[in-house]
């Protein structure tokens, strides 16, 4: 278990943070971070 916490808390210093946030989660994260649509309704 620490080594998972450990690896975590890299990745987040490195790529800015584990979450996105609330405008790209509104959006839909298939539009904010692949630019696709997974579905149509």
């Amino acid at each position: 278990m620490p080594a998972s916490k450990t690896a975590c808390r890299i990745f987040a210093a490195l790529t800015g943070g584990l979450r996105v946030d609330e405008e790209q989660e509104q959006q839909g994260l298939d539009i904010s971070d692949h630019d696709e649509k997974g579905y149509s309704m």
